[in-house]
């Protein structure tokens, strides 16, 4: 059983990765010939840097000193580590249970007074799209909208073009490609890609200490590696938790190369990809379970990160995790965002869906390194935990 630490935030989780291994030609740097994105990306040192600058961009346009930001209430904490990097106030809409985009009321009545909003693919569904056709009063805040496709393959397909005027994409650990760190900013509009603030740096990462993270990270996503590897806290191996900040770094030009190559592999992959994720959205289905709607249609259109479940019950879903979490089963972020953040958050009633989401879901991995019988165990658990009420 993976056991909970006290830490910088009110919970540490570490949880197995879901994964996949870094592509192999993104080990090795030389010309290349095609181009992965139509829209040249700034690349970052974390995909929470480049956060920070989109943020840090739209913040300072606003006469107030800390001006709101609004994000998700049910999402990753480095959110608001780069909110508070760029000087905005961290202030939470609540999450649908559908679409896990923004519940509307809820993002309307706190966009009014936000200098920027924040839209998240959670799990790598395509929520943003969805919410920015769904609610055409966000069409006159374009300017001030930021998506985060963390989690998302989106940005891999050949057809793909951004969607708001700041798209960010991480590459870190578990992500859907993975270079073990660094992330992308695309930036539309006149002027783009802007000034870039005082305060970002210049990472070098050498060819060397690449290859060394991409091997860890290789031998983590085994049940063995991850058990041995989750135990030396300097990794950081499936750890979840709030850091502040400190630092946001360019990644040299030279990387561009290794992130084009990267990418270029992970969509030669998609059908893989494709299919793997198909076959976790099969099996949850057909054990009954409570799969959000935007997963459950994206079944033969867009591979999932992780399939996200909603079990009958907290206890359900921690029972799910605890036999299950060897093969990448995970709460992932098991509070309301607000709640991981600070110890005494404002009212959790102003998120009762996030809260829903955070005592009960779980999610599922789709990296394709389950057995037959691994799968067949998986379905009776989740069978189980879909309908248990205790």
């Amino acid at each position: 059983m993976l056991k909970p630490e006290l830490g910088s935030s009110p919970l540490v989780r570490r949880h197995a990765p879901a994964g996949r291994p870094v592509p192999a030609s993104a080990l090795k740097k030389g010309p290349w010939t095609e181009r992965a994105f139509s829209v040249p990306p700034e690349l970052f040192d974390s995909g929470t840097s480049a956060l920070a600058v989109a943020l840090k961009r739209l913040v300072k346009k606003s006469a107030d000193d800390r001006p709101a930001v609004a994000l998700p209430a049910y999402a990753c904490p480095n959110l608001v580590a780069a909110t508070l990097w760029a000087g905005g106030t961290p202030r939470y809409y609540d999450i649908s249970l559908e679409s896990l985009g923004p519940d509307p009321e809820s993002l309307q009545r706190l966009a009014g007074s936000a200098s920027a909003i924040v839209l998240v693919d959670a799990f790598g569904a395509k929520c943003a799209e969805e919410t920015l056709a769904q609610m055409e009063w966000l069409a006159s805040r374009s300017e001030q909208i930021v998506h985060d496709l963390a989690q998302s393959f989106a940005v891999y397909s050949s057809s793909w073009r951004p969607v708001a005027e700041q798209t960010v994409v991480s590459f870190g650990k578990a992500k859907p490609m993975s270079l073990t760190f660094g992330g992308a900013l695309f930036s539309l509009g006149p002027g783009s890609p802007q000034e870039l603030p005082s305060s970002v740096s210049i990472k070098h990462v050498s060819a060397a200490e690449f290859a060394l993270r991409a091997s860890i990270y290789r031998n983590s996503l085994g049940p063995l590696g991850f058990g041995v590897l989750s135990r030396v806290p300097l990794l950081g191996v499936g750890k979840t938790q709030f850091d502040a900040l400190e630092h946001p770094a360019r990644i040299p030009e030279v990387w561009r190369a290794t992130v084009n190559s990267g990418a270029l592999e992970t969509r030669a992959s998609l059908t893989a990809y494709q299919q793997d994720s198909d076959r976790i959205i099969e099996l949850a289905l057909r054990a009954g379970a409570n799969v959000p709607r935007i997963a459950a249609e994206a079944l033969g259109r867009l591979p999932l990160w992780r399939v996200p479940v909603v079990c009958a019950s907290s206890a359900a879903a921690d029972e799910l995790r605890v036999r299950a979490g060897h093969l990448g089963v995970s709460r992932l972020y098991e509070r309301p965002l607000p709640q991981i953040v600070s110890s005494s958050p404002q009212d959790l009633q102003c998120w009762p869906k996030a809260r829903h989401l955070a005592e009960r879901l779980v999610t599922l991995p789709t990296h394709g390194r389950v057995s037959s019988a691994d799968l067949n165990r998986l379905e009776a658990m989740l069978r189980l935990a879909s309908h248990s009420s205790s």
